[in-house]
């Protein structure tokens, strides 16, 4: 799916979705009929056309045509389409009814679009799914972070975290990755962290969860790429202009006035020990129903904390 999104010039928010839409509905007929759920070859295949298909109508302006789909299905020894238009057509009605009719879904690209404009950054070069120019017009953060944003939809089981987690690791990895000296990520973190978890236990429960991710997202890119990921400084070097270090207390105080609490997560999150199989999760749990695991992790470690109910546009990032 992702070779033809890029081919047919498609957003990555189609990519995130359809790989969402396939997740869940694999998900749904495993947890229906167990392993005997779980599609053949030739209706995988399908089945990731009418997931692409239905990301293209709710996400693209102008979507390819069912015809244009149909003809990348041939059989390679007549030449003759596997399918038809109403193979096609049938599958998307199974597609919706799994997933009951709720096609949108939160995914790490639709927060990775949110987390960009608070770094400075235009999204409109994160959003495409096209190699990126050689002139440098797109910087180095966008591509490093979308990069490894398509790593971890591809890889989703060995991700068994939040959207907004996924992204807010994808894009601090890439701001090591591109030696950036100044941490805008990193302040942009502390703003959120000090209003979506006021509470000490929330905020320690959140380190651990996105030091998780980023071992895990780390893992994906040495893998792919080799090479590994410059390790951070204990201590950020202060601007010029005496701003406090990363991390610090006296950082998350003068963030925001007055602060909920003098906690702010560490400039070192790749430093967090995890056991990296303590989170893993079988191939055919959807996307879903893993963020409903942590979540229901997160309340039964954290039954006592209650978050307060705000209405501040930063809440969406508690998915």
């Amino acid at each position: 799916m992702l070779a033809l999104c890029r081919a047919a010039r498609m957003t990555r928010e189609t990519f995130c979705l359809a790989a969402s839409l396939l997740d869940r509905y694999v998900a749904e007929c495993c947890a229906a009929m167990g392993d005997r759920g779980y599609p053949g070859e030739s209706t995988l295949q399908l089945l990731a056309m009418a997931c692409l298909s239905l990301a293209m109508k709710y996400e693209e302006v102008a979507p390819l045509h069912s015809a244009d789909l149909l003809r990348l299905a041939v059989d390679p020894a007549t030449g003759a389409l596997l399918y038809t238009a109403g193979d096609l057509g049938r599958m998307e009605w199974l597609v919706m009814q799994m997933v009951s009719w709720r096609v949108r879904a939160p995914t790490p690209a639709s927060f990775l679009m949110l987390l960009l404009p608070a770094c400075g950054v235009n999204t409109s070069a994160a959003s495409s799914l096209s190699e990126a120019p050689s002139d440098g017009s797109v910087p180095v953060l966008v591509q490093l972070a979308t990069c490894l944003l398509d790593l971890c939809v591809l890889r989703a089981p060995e991700l068994p975290f939040q959207p907004s987690t996924t992204a807010v690791a994808c894009l601090l990895l890439a701001e090591r990755l591109s030696g950036a000296s100044e941490t805008m990520a990193q302040r942009m973190l502390q703003l959120l962290w000090c209003s979506l978890f006021p509470n000490a236990h929330q905020q320690q429960h959140q380190r651990l969860l996105l030091g998780q991710c980023l071992l895990a997202a780390e893992a994906l890119w040495i893998a792919a790429h080799g090479g590994a990921v410059r390790r951070p400084m204990h201590t950020a070097q202060a601007s010029s202009c005496g701003r406090p270090p990363a991390g610090s207390p006296a950082a998350c105080t003068s963030s925001r006035a007055p602060p909920a609490h003098p906690s702010c997560p560490p400039h070192d999150m790749l430093a967090t020990p995890v056991d990296p199989h303590a989170c893993a999760r079988e191939d055919n749990v959807s996307l879903i129903q893993r963020q409903y695991l942590v979540w229901a992790q997160e309340q039964h470690c954290c039954d006592a904390i209650v978050m307060p109910p705000t209405k501040s546009p930063a809440a969406v990032l508690s998915w």
